[in-house]
């Protein structure tokens, strides 16, 4: 397993998490606290594309771990999760339709 810390601060949080079994890995994204673009440079900084995350988890509503979340889901197909909490408070910025 891998933890690979993105952005950390005011200005933005990301975390990478990846696990591998044999010949599956799979990536998962907590928190998207930078723009999109910049949020593409650093993984593709430890190897990793946008497309190859397989989930992105969102650990409360603040602007600095929503980020570009709702543009990362839509344009990439990549499932979101949060809390119900989390939903409602981050109310008109996350889809409560296509979050889980």
């Amino acid at each position: 397993m891998r933890f690979c810390s993105l952005a950390s601060g005011s200005s933005g949080n990301a975390t990478l998490v990846e696990a591998s079994s044999g010949t599956t890995r799979t990536r998962v994204l907590i928190d998207a606290g930078l723009g999109l673009r910049e949020l593409g440079r650093r993984l593709a900084r430890i190897g990793v594309a946008v497309a190859e995350l397989d989930a992105l988890f969102i650990t409360h509503e603040h602007s600095d771990h929503i980020g570009c979340a709702p543009e990362l889901a839509a344009r990439h197909g990549i499932p979101l999760w949060a809390s119900l909490g989390t939903l409602r408070a981050a109310e008109g910025r996350l889809d409560p339709a296509t979050a889980r």
